[in-house]
């Protein structure tokens, strides 16, 4: 998602989040949260 704005984070936040969902951000300033958090689930891609 590195096309987001700053100023348009919080309202992507809002729609991807449940509500309550708990996340971390690294020092690097990167946002995660666990998947089942998401709406809908997100899937895991897994490289070969």
């Amino acid at each position: 998602m590195r096309n987001i704005e700053a100023e348009n984070l919080q309202e992507t936040l809002e729609e991807l989040i449940v509500l309550g969902s708990k996340w971390t951000v690294s020092k690097k300033g990167i946002h995660t949260c666990h998947r089942e958090y998401l709406t809908p689930l997100a899937k895991v891609s897994r490289n070969p």
